[in-house]
């Protein structure tokens, strides 16, 4: 992973929690990781550069950018340490090694 993309990682961290999180209540939030994780079994959205924007419109109000890939494989990754109560460390944590968070 090239640095560029961790760090964009830990952007779209910090914005899932600062304006997205809050806004899903936990059924919601299964939901929503339901529905990236099956895409990824579709493809590879973490390798490419398309916008997932109109497949994901309960995000649209909350991301005033293209919905990469990558900014959906950090969606589920946050996901995932809400539905597990902070249990799962996010792989930019892990990466940065701030897994304490």
């Amino acid at each position: 992973m090239k640095i560029g993309e961790l760090k964009a990682m830990e952007a779209y961290q910090k914005h899932y929690e600062e304006k997205i999180s809050s806004n899903f209540n936990s059924e919601q939030k299964l939901d929503l990781a339901k529905k990236i994780s099956n895409l990824t079994l579709v493809e590879p959205i973490w390798m490419n550069k398309k916008d997932y924007t109109e497949q994901f419109p309960e995000l649209k109000s909350f991301i005033n950018v293209p919905l990469s890939g990558l900014y959906l494989c950090t969606i589920l990754d946050c996901l995932m340490k809400d539905i597990t109560n902070g249990q799962h460390a996010t792989f930019a944590e892990k990466m940065l090694g701030d897994a304490s968070r």
